[in-house]
């Protein structure tokens, strides 16, 4: 049975690749939970293993179950940024800090002096014993 979704979700993935792909920036997973998250498909490479899908870009990989994969979809906005959480509490240290869509934005001092020199809006920060989301108002 997991032979078969596996399958079937790589026949789907090659259908869907045909269909100008390169129009739609983001694709889409959904889970039965209804949960959605998008990665940037700009040098995406999907593996299927071990009843896992694993979608890796220039951001990073995320992991996601076949079994609860309920969909998965092109499309022109990100609906959500997956499994991004504070893995400790960083205050010194470099950081690099991405856009939601994946643009690398700069490197930084700190998580404090990349909140200072960002614009408004929401970013992932990544260091030495961090993956996080910042709002900069």
């Amino acid at each position: 049975m997991k032979n078969l979704k596996t399958t079937m979700l790589a026949l789907l993935c090659c259908a869907a690749l045909t269909t100008k792909a390169y129009d739609y920036p983001y694709l889409t997973f959904q889970n039965a939970d209804e949960t959605e998250t998008s990665v940037a498909v700009e040098n995406l490479t999907l593996i299927f293993s071990g009843g896992k899908l694993l979608a890796t870009n220039a951001v990073g990989t995320q992991t996601f179950t076949l079994a609860t994969l309920k969909k998965m979809y092109f499309s022109q906005t990100p609906t959500a940024v997956g499994n991004i959480r504070a893995t400790g509490e960083q205050t010194e240290g470099e950081v690099e800090a991405y856009s939601l869509t994946g643009v690398r934005m700069g490197r930084f001092a700190s998580k404090g002096e990349a909140a200072k020199q960002l614009g408004q809006g929401i970013y992932i920060i990544k260091g030495e014993g961090i993956n996080a989301k910042i709002a900069v108002r």
